[in-house]
């Protein structure tokens, strides 16, 4: 990938190493914070990139490395500001992708697409869903003074 003098643009490895110190496997940041099937599910929710009808300037980050960004930002408690170099994606581009996702309400399918396949992972029908979200917000209120 192209990258500024002194800047490395793409995932950085991390080494997982056993107890003894020995390395035990190579896995990268991309693949720890946005695993394989994560991704399938993204996909299945995300808007297609918009096209630029001038053509020219610079390529549009792939959605991956901006999710990668944006879940490091979330779980890290950074800012956009402080997001490393190392993730490709300036702050102020995830920041940017992440306002446009929002917008699209990505984050509430990808939500309940994960559900869903959680659901049916562990046949898990949407009524049993449903009470059991309705049995806890019972619970949680019986739990405070006076029902408040």
């Amino acid at each position: 990938m192209l990258a500024r003098k002194g800047q490395y643009r793409g995932p950085k490895h991390i080494e997982k190493t056993s107890h003894l110190g020995l390395q035990a496997a190579s896995v990268t940041l991309v693949e720890r914070l946005v695993p394989d099937e994560l991704w399938e599910l993204f996909q299945l929710v995300a808007p297609a990139a918009p096209t630029r009808p001038q053509g020219g300037g610079r390529r549009r980050y792939g959605d991956r490395e901006v999710l990668v960004a944006i879940v490091f930002v979330a779980t890290s408690g950074c800012t956009w500001a402080q997001l490393p170099p190392c993730f490709g994606p300036s702050g102020p581009t995830a920041h940017r992708r992440f306002t446009e996702w929002s917008r699209a309400r990505v984050w509430a399918k990808l939500h309940r697409v994960v559900l869903d396949e959680l659901g049916a992972l562990f046949r898990i029908t949407p009524g049993a869903r449903r009470r059991s979200t309705h049995l806890a917000a019972l619970s949680s209120v019986a739990d405070t003074p006076h029902g408040l």
